[in-house]
């Protein structure tokens, strides 16, 4: 969502970005794609789109992301009222901050397409507007994958094969078909990728491991997620041997089968009752399977809400206490502080890949508190090793002492599942490439290793 005052169509009294935090410049930094929507306006794009743009080319960013891709979509009061219009028109301004931008030849209905964007009237939306939506975020999702990270097999005429073997001809569905056949098609993304994926270890005499980074946030939504996740998917490729799924989708946690198929967890700034059965994750950790939490993700499961954080909360479940030692309790203000590591001590584990990292350093991010203190705690401080600490004598609000733990790990059950926590990480800017000091990327891709 983009700033901007309500409309005088929009509820004045709800907060525009209620549903969905507003757009700033990093998110656009750090994606290798955008897909922009726009209502419709007099077969233009609304003032508010024009205008964020507008001071993004004012703020410099124009000329700094040549090279992404981009795509629009739009909403207008009827068919034919200028949606098309307002898709060439949106496309114009992306191409102009140089973007490549694309059109779309599928049909996910017989009569229905989105050649210059998915064009929606009105509400309620119906099955076929989302398979639009669904089919173009599916197309964006394969150019950045063919055009920038290289696989081959995400090709739009690869993964098309489906459509014009079910079809025939050029893949258009014929006037009488079947309806629920066009609902699975159109909620099954990459199928042509994954039968890929699963080849490749036998191809190529590899077993790649599966990494599940999951995203849910029911209540609060930290904007840093999306560059987050798509740098740790990155890392762990760059890594060699895994085969990461970014996800939001909760019964992969509350099924033992399903769980059962990746071999590490990644939980990204959850928020929320981001799940309800807890026995599958207990299961993957006994398993001896790691677990990784970064920043938000030990804030679920409150029993409250307070988007300032300063509302000190209990949790209403104990996994995240049970698996990574204590849960978020509340947080200051975003505020500077120092920051510093465990160094001299060449016997913990993560000492080799923390190198760059200095003794001590300024920095500005929400520093939690926690329910547990695992330095000090008698049943956690002897199998949990703290790498990163917050000295609360550099800001205000620290609950936690001199020993105020932020980044820590441990070695779990009788097959020592490696578990790794890091509370820093409130910013997009530390994961998107702008940060010039890579201290919080660095002390996370230490916990990933």
């Amino acid at each position: 969502t983009v700033p901007g005052p309500p409309t005088s169509w929009e509820d004045a009294t709800k907060p525009r970005d209620a549903v969905h935090d507003f757009c700033n410049y990093s998110d656009i930094y750090w994606a290798d794609a955008v897909a922009c929507g726009t209502p419709t306006n007099l077969g233009c794009i609304s003032y508010r789109m024009k205008q964020f743009w507008d001071d993004f080319s004012q703020a410099g960013g124009w000329a700094k992301i040549d090279g992404k891709i981009g795509c629009a979509f739009t909403s207008q009061g009827g068919h034919g009222g200028g949606g098309e219009l307002a898709c060439m028109a949106m496309q114009t301004v992306l191409m102009n901050f140089g973007f490549s931008v694309f059109g779309i030849t599928d049909y996910v209905g017989f009569k229905d397409t989105m050649h210059y964007g998915s064009t929606i009237a009105k509400k309620p939306r119906v099955d076929l507007d989302k398979m639009k939506c669904r089919r173009q975020g599916l197309r964006l999702a394969e150019m950045v994958a063919y055009y920038i990270n290289g696989r081959d097999e995400a090709h739009p005429l690869r993964t098309k094969e489906w459509d014009n073997q079910t079809w025939g001809g050029v893949g258009i569905p014929p006037k009488n078909a079947d309806p629920q056949l066009l609902l699975e098609r159109n909620t099954t993304p990459h199928y042509e990728m994954r039968q890929k994926e699963q080849k490749q270890g036998v191809n190529s005499n590899v077993i790649l491991k599966k990494a599940l980074i999951f995203t849910l946030m029911e209540e609060f939504v930290h904007h840093a997620t999306p560059s987050m996740a798509s740098w740790v998917h990155s890392k762990l490729v760059e890594f060699g041997g895994w085969n990461p799924v970014v996800t939001d989708d909760s019964t992969i946690l509350e099924s033992h089968d399903k769980l059962k198929e990746y071999d590490l967890v990644v939980f990204l700034n959850n928020s929320g009752q981001i799940f309800g059965k807890t026995e599958p994750l207990l299961a993957h950790v006994a398993a001896g399977k790691p677990v990784v939490g970064v920043h938000a993700a030990v804030a679920s499961f409150l029993n409250g809400r307070d988007a300032s954080g300063v509302t000190i909360m209990e949790p209403t479940c104990d996994i995240f206490e049970t698996i990574f030692g204590s849960h978020f309790q509340n947080h200051p203000p975003v505020q500077k502080g120092t920051v510093k590591m465990s160094v001299g001590d060449e016997s913990h584990k993560l000492s080799g890949f923390l190198s760059s990292v200095p003794a001590e350093f300024e920095h500005e991010d929400e520093f939690f508190n926690f329910t547990k203190n695992v330095a000090t705690d008698k049943a956690l401080k002897d199998e949990v090793t703290v790498i990163a600490w917050a000295d609360e004598s550099t800001y205000e609000g620290g609950l936690m002492g001199e020993q105020h733990p932020l980044a820590w790990y441990r070695e779990m059950g009788d097959n020592q599942a490696r578990i790794f926590y890091t509370g820093l990480g409130h910013f997009s800017h530390f994961y998107n490439g702008t940060d010039p000091k890579q201290y919080v990327a660095t002390i996370l891709e230490a916990g990933l290793r």
